[in-house]
This record gives C-alpha cells, structure tokens and sequence, in this order.
C-alpha cells in the first residue's frame, strides 16, 4: 500500500449478505528508473511487517504486469481502517525503502466495497454419477499386476479426468485372477463417450495392451436409485 493524494469515494458496507466484506484498496504504481526488481520486493517484504501490525489489516498481495506496472492489493476490515492506515504507514520505518522505491507520479488509489461474489463451482463428487462403465478383464501372460496399476494410474491422470462427465475409475480384482475396470460419468452418454476415446491416446492404448484379447467384457448402466 502507498500513500497518494487522490481522494476515494465514500463507501458504506453493502446490505447484501452474499456480497464479499470489507474493503479493497487497490493501488497501481510503477518503479523508479534503475529500480532493481529483486531489491525493490525485497523492501516490499520488510513492509509488510509494519503494515499487517496495521488495525483493520486482513490480506495483501502484490502484482506486476509485464509491462511494469505494480498492483498493491490490500484487504482491510472498512474504509475508514484503509484511510487510517494510509495517514500511519508513511511514519513506519520498515516502509521507507520500499516507498523510496517508487514513482510518486504514477501512484493511483482506488477503494472499493464489495457488491457481489460469485464462487467457484464446486465439482461434482463420484457419490453423484449417474452412468457407469463396467468392464471386466484378463491380464495378458507375463503382464504383472504393478504394470497394470501403474498403466491405469498414468491413464487416469493424463486422460480420463480430463474428460467431459467423468468422476472416478477404480480397479478392482476377483478370483481366478479376474480385474474389473469401472468408470464413473454424470451420465451413461459420458461414461460411453469416455470408453469411446480409449482407442485415441497413447496412455490409454497402453492399458489396453496389458489386456488378454478376448478376456474384455464391456458394459454400461445408468443409476436408477
């Protein structure tokens, strides 16, 4: 955060229980010419000591563009927090070599409340499929377990979750040597399109290979219940 003459909006906190609170104060700047970059985050690291010690601190971070630009971001508890700690920060010493650092001329201040947030879609749990691949096998002879898992590992990691609708795979084993390859889908069309792609990527044709010709039984079911 920096100190600028540039006058903010007076804010109120939002009513809306879903809108993010506190404030943002959003500083942009650029360096002095000559200004090392590495010295220049160092000093911004020895600021921060001062400036979280700051009441109403929640959070700061700081950016660059690659065109030079900095983006001082910090979070502060209100306004009136952020407006106090601007008056403060000038005044503590393990700010001084970060401040000299910069261009006074191309400081911009803005602060902002929150209106509303939109978070993230969590993804969706396996307990929720709704199609399912199931497919039982041989290995080929002199085909070890280990090779199988590992095979079926790098297929996973590199394909399947990847893939549009897919949840889970797991392998499972029975007697007399007898896999099961399941795949779980938010459909039976995912889970059947999923299968479909097996044949296209090196990681998956590499599963295949491990398997008995012949032994492969394949079907695919949609949840009911």
């Amino acid at each position: 955060m920096t100190q600028t003459q540039n006058s903010s909006p007076t804010l109120s906190h939002p009513a809306d229980p879903e809108a993010p609170q506190g404030v943002l104060e959003l500083v942009l700047f650029r360096t002095k010419e000559g200004i090392d970059r590495a010295s220049f985050e160092r000093h911004a690291e020895a600021s921060q000591q001062g400036i979280a010690d700051l009441p109403g601190f929640e959070s700061r971070q700081l950016w660059q563009s690659p065109e030079g630009t900095w983006l001082d971001l910090v979070r502060w508890k209100d306004l009136q927090s952020a407006r106090k700690a601007a008056e403060i920060v000038m005044t503590l010493e393990c700010c001084q070599a970060f401040f000299a650092g910069i261009d006074p001329e191309s400081i911009q201040m803005l602060h902002f409340s929150g209106k509303r947030q939109w978070p993230a879609p969590q993804p969706a749990s396996w307990a929720d499929f709704q199609g399912l691949e199931f497919g039982t096998f041989r290995l080929q002879a002199g085909v070890d377990e280990a090779q199988l898992l590992a095979a079926s590992q790098q297929a996973v990691d590199q394909v399947l979750r990847h893939q549009k609708g897919f949840l889970a795979h797991f392998l499972l084993k029975g007697k007399e040597q007898e896999y099961v390859d399941m795949a779980l889908a938010d459909s039976q069309t995912a889970a059947e399109t999923i299968c479909g792609l097996w044949g296209q990527f090196p990681e998956t044709r590499k599963l295949m290979d491990l398997v008995q010709k012949g032994s492969e039984k394949l079907s695919f079911y949609q949840r009911i219940q």
